[in-house]
């Protein structure tokens, strides 16, 4: 089930993870019988299956009775294929266009805080139509653009494309999901759209972007599910559907806690003797001032095998039960009850067993070298990449600075006049940016460093890593488990793994030959 996976992550994370931050649900799953293997995971980070994994958890739900008894007929229509619309197979052979008029009307939000994969997305002029050379041109000037350009790091300075036909919905209507690969948000990362004809035109209608922290997936009948890590101990998941009109209905927001240690007051607690106690809280629809309500219910897992365990009375008369009721604020619902919203959430939005289990998209490469300068965009772009090949490679240097800028904007905040949630989340996104910075930077270093080095960083940051996690739980005792424990830990997270940050950039600039200096309050 996707909670046992996901528990399975983030233990392994809590005691093996090399870079600071969690692997994917698959790699822990695959991973966690083999120690050795856990510990090399993190250099190659493999897209967690999430449709798969909400396959698992929506097994539990009465309504999907048949799928566990091997129902044929839903297997069936798993198996039909989707063929592409002519005008969208016209589209991919670069002879039909595409417009984003649509989508920056109606989806994309430039108003409050645009979605990571907005910010690309309105660098592409919207008064004009796109056949596919055009919108990789496009894409190849944003990318190269001076402003831009900050995650092209060495070679990774193109893109690459995949197309599948969808069908939103399942009213075989179908539509055209392109992924495409590129330094977007970090190094490597994606980028789908989802077009669809509307009014004869081809319109992108959805998008949504993926990086080595989210994972995200549309089945083949649009039931979307995303997941990731929100730092060491918690993880997110959430469900969405797009449906046969294109319209984007969000599901709900489900968040796992794993180290519950930081919340309770009960100073006895020890997962390794009485269990891991996992809190989840549950949130129907998107968040905003007037949809903040959260239910929560907690479940408790084998420390060793990941296992959830039967326990007579958990929420009426157990040792757990105490426990939890020392978190202050919260109303623990039966699981049973907690499961029960999230199944009436799915039917409301018309996610329904059909559209759940879809099955995987098929995804066919696209010929992105061929299509490459076939419009008027190409000359400029090709002249411009000419002119920046010399300069266009990012040092460690200015990679952290540019972390370091980022970071200032969130120390520059007015914390006075923020309440405590707002506090804590902001702390939590300075601390996610470091992490995700020291996963990048581990990476490129398990890359580059001489095989016969490799085992002995391993080891060591193994043990930072130990040194880490005490400190950011050493950190929350002041709190005693109220809500400033959050802000306690995740700011003392910050300030151990920015100088975690430092040490192992001085050390991938030194494999490169580069000049890196490392501040004072860093060393």
């Amino acid at each position: 089930m996707m909670r046992k996976q996901t528990l399975a992550m983030t233990l392994l994370a809590m005691s093996l993870a090399l870079a600071g931050c969690t692997p994917t649900v698959k790699e822990a799953a695959d991973n966690s019988n083999t120690e050795a293997q856990t510990a090399e995971s993190s250099e190659a980070k493999d897209s967690a299956n999430t449709e798969d994994e909400a396959s698992d958890k929506d097994s539990k739900e009465s309504d999907s009775d048949k799928e566990e008894a091997g129902d044929d007929t839903a297997k069936e229509e798993d198996s039909e294929p989707i063929e592409l619309s002519d005008k969208l197979a016209a589209f991919i052979d670069g002879k039909e266009t595409i417009s984003f008029k649509y989508y920056m009307k109606n989806v994309c939000d430039e108003e409050t805080y645009p979605y990571y994969v907005d910010d690309t997305i309105q660098r592409i002029p919207a008064d004009k139509d796109y056949t596919l050379p055009e919108l990789i041109d496009t894409l190849d000037e944003i990318i190269h653009n001076e402003d831009y350009g900050y995650f092209i790091d060495g070679d990774n300075d193109t893109i690459s494309m995949e197309y599948a036909a969808i069908d939103c919905g399942a009213d075989g209507i179908p539509e055209l999901a392109l992924k495409i690969q590129g330094p977007f948000i970090e190094s490597s990362s994606t980028m789908t759209l989802i077009i669809k004809e509307l009014e004869g035109k081809l319109q992108v209608i959805f998008s949504y972007a993926e990086w080595s922290r989210s994972s995200t997936d549309i089945n083949k009948y649009g039931y979307i599910t995303s997941g990731g890590s929100n730092g060491a101990s918690n993880h997110g998941y959430d469900v969405s559907i797009l449906d046969a009109d294109g319209g984007y209905t969000f599901g709900y927001y489900e968040e796992e806690e794993s180290d519950v240690r930081g919340y309770i007051t009960d100073n006895t607690y020890d997962p390794e003797k009485d269990g891991v106690i996992c809190m989840y809280s549950l949130r129907i629809g998107e968040y905003s001032e007037d949809n903040d309500k959260e239910y929560y219910t907690y479940r408790v897992y084998d420390y060793d095998n990941f296992e959830e365990k039967d326990i007579p009375d958990l929420y009426t008369d157990s040792i757990y039960k105490k426990i939890m009721d020392t978190v202050p604020d919260k109303e623990f619902l039966t699981a049973e009850e907690f499961d029960a919203i999230e199944s009436d959430r799915l039917k409301e939005i018309g996610a329904t067993d059909k559209i759940r289990h879809g099955g995987q998209v098929s995804y066919n490469p696209v010929d992105v070298d061929a299509m490459r300068g076939d419009s008027d965009t190409a000359s400029k772009t090709t002249e411009k990449k000419e002119k920046s090949d010399d300069s266009k490679a990012v040092s460690v240097q200015d990679e952290i600075d540019g972390i370091e800028k980022k970071s200032d904007e969130y120390d520059g905040l007015d914390y006075a006049s923020m309440d405590q949630s707002s506090i804590n989340n902001a702390i939590l996104e300075c601390y996610t940016l470091w992490d995700d910075e020291l996963n990048s930077i581990w990476s490129k270093i398990m890359a580059e460093i001489d095989p016969k080095d490799k085992n002995a960083l391993l080891n060591e940051q193994r043990t930072w890593i130990k040194e880490k996690e005490k400190a950011m739980d050493d950190a929350t005792k002041e709190a005693s488990g109220g809500s400033l424990a959050a802000q306690l830990k995740y700011g003392e997270g910050k300030v151990q793994t920015r100088k975690r940050v430092y040490y192992l950039a001085s050390k991938l600039a030194k494999l490169r030959g580069e000049s890196f200096a490392i501040p004072a309050d860093a060393k």
